[in-house]
């Protein structure tokens, strides 16, 4: 079941790191699967839940 869950969370970060990349002005790609996360989750109205707050 653990195996099953690391390969689900894999599949869904390496496709949020595909839909919604980060590009600079200068024309490079950048970010990561947390970066996408959060624009991710901030187009759909949720920009909170990507956020890690103290």
């Amino acid at each position: 079941m653990v195996g099953l869950f690391a390969m689900a969370s894999k599949f869904a970060e390496c496709t949020l790191g595909v839909k919604y990349p980060t590009v600079l002005p200068s024309g490079v790609v950048s970010g990561g699967p947390m970066y996408s996360l959060s624009r991710a989750l901030a187009e759909r109205g949720m920009a909170r839940f990507g956020k890690m707050t103290r």
